[in-house]
Order: structure tokens, then C-alpha cells, then sequence
């Protein structure tokens, strides 16, 4: 069957008789490979009265995962997409508002980096990690609502 235009007048009028489910099951544990496909940045007061008064910057890298290598992803989640995100604070330099490269900063950026063979002095900006694979190991948290999410854990070069 055709699909015909979307039309959200009639797509708010159209009846379901099905139960939906209320929980993804998630990508199962183990090292896939993905493409990332945006790279995004968020910035959040501290939450802890120690922190309060400090801005923490983090980097969002969203990856889709390779869906034909792992047919038994597809079987074991129903979905024929999977994204998630690979996540972690950045050290910013509070002098210049830069993001902070002395030794032992940003150690997360440098694993990633380093997984997409870019981790050199070279001239480098965040929009080039988009479009490079890398082996990303899915790990599960538990939300506050009690759901399991999937979510990335750490990176490493694809052979």
C-alpha cells in the first residue's frame, strides 16, 4: 500500500484498538558498531550545594548503529533504527571559554577522537566526528522512572 501525504487532521481523527507498549527494550549489552550523526552541547548548573555555583558543559555525540551487522538486534529490540548517544562533560579553559587542552583534560574527547584516528595537533573541529564509525559499547542504565535505557559507555577504533 502506497503511503499518501501526511495530513495531521485526519492522522488526529484516525482510530487505534491496540494497547501500546510503554517501554523500549533496549539495545542489548555488547560492542557495536555505529556511525555518528550529530554532535550537540548542553550546559547545566551544578546540582550538588558543593557545585551549585559552577556551569558544567557537556558534549551529546548521537550514533546510529549499523542495523544490518546485527540482525539479532533488530530480532531482540523490534526496532529496524537504534540511536543513542555517547555522552560526557567537557573541560572548558574559564580564562578563554575554550575548550580546555592541557595535559589530562578532556580525556573523553581524546578516547573519542582517537577512535576516529583524529587525535592529533592538527586544526580540528567537533562537526568532523560526524560521519566516522566507531566501535561503541552499549552499557544499560536504570532511569528514575525504573526503565532500563541504553546508552554508550566508551568508544574504540573499528579494525
Amino acid at each position: 500500500m502506497a503511503r499518501t501525504a501526511f495530513d495531521p487532521q485526519v492522522f488526529a481523527q484516525t482510530a487505534i484498538k491496540a494497547q501500546l507498549d510503554t517501554e523500549i527494550i533496549p539495545c542489548p549489552v555488547g560492542d557495536y558498531k555505529f556511525t555518528i550523526i550529530k554532535v550537540d552541547f548542553r550546559q547545566n548548573k551544578g546540582a550538588k550545594e558543593e557545585t551549585k555555583d559552577r556551569v558544567f558543559t557537556s558534549c551529546d555525540v548521537t550514533c546510529e548503529l549499523d542495523i544490518g551487522l546485527y540482525p539479532e538486534v533488530v530480532e531482540a529490540t523490534k526496532r529496524d533504527k537504534i540511536i543513542l548517544r555517547h555522552g560526557f562533560l567537557l573541560d572548558i579553559n574559564e580564562e578563554t571559554g575554550l575548550l580546555d587542552v592541557e595535559a589530562g583534560k578532556n580525556v573523553n574527547l581524546g578516547r573519542l577522537r582517537e577512535a576516529v584516528g583524529q587525535n592529533d595537533d592538527s586544526e580540528w573541529t567537533f562537526n568532523q566526528l560526524i560521519g566516522q564509525p566507531i566501535i561503541g559499547h552499549v552499557t544499560h542504565r536504570t532511569m528514575p522512572n525504573g526503565n532500563a535505557t541504553a546508552e554508550i559507555d566508551r568508544v574504540a577504533q573499528v579494525d
